[in-house]
């Protein structure tokens, strides 16, 4: 499915196209087509979309966020979800671009910054932080939107 939402969100085809050259599929494979969605920017927030959305969570990506930019996620409405890949954060530039949009982050509500390795090889405890900042945030009153 990865595969899938990158080429949408690079506009190399449609929800419509993916529609038609799913139709005549196994049903498993129309399943998977049809919970393809543009938005992700890499294969990590792609996984990480999906995983959370089968746990029940909303996840709207790329979220605008005054004075930090573009947020890879939010999660039910309450939780910011960065997901870096070492390639393009492991320089000092983007080291300390990471940590200013980290504050600006933190007036806005819960933010959580996560590794591509982590997603990959330490899912479950991703998971498991992620709810763990969920819950905590319904707790206080923070609400969610689930």
């Amino acid at each position: 499915m990865a595969v899938l939402d990158t080429a949408l969100s690079s506009g190399l085809v449609t929800l419509e196209t993916v529609n038609d050259v799913f139709a005549h599929q196994p049903r498993s494979a129309r399943a998977v087509a049809g919970q393809s969605r543009p938005g992700s920017d890499s294969g990590i927030e792609s996984l990480v979309r999906q995983r959370l959305e089968s746990r029940g969570h909303i996840v709207e990506q790329q979220v605008h966020v005054a004075g930090v930019g573009r947020v890879d996620m939010r999660i039910d409405g309450v939780l910011y979800l960065e997901l870096d890949g070492y390639a393009y954060h492991s320089g000092r530039e983007a080291f300390e671009r990471d940590r200013a949009r980290d504050a600006a982050l933190a007036l806005a509500g819960k933010r959580l910054r996560v590794s591509a390795r982590q997603v990959l090889e330490e899912w479950e405890q991703v998971a498991a932080l992620v709810e763990g900042v969920l819950v905590d945030s319904e707790n206080r009153g923070m609400g969610s939107v689930r």
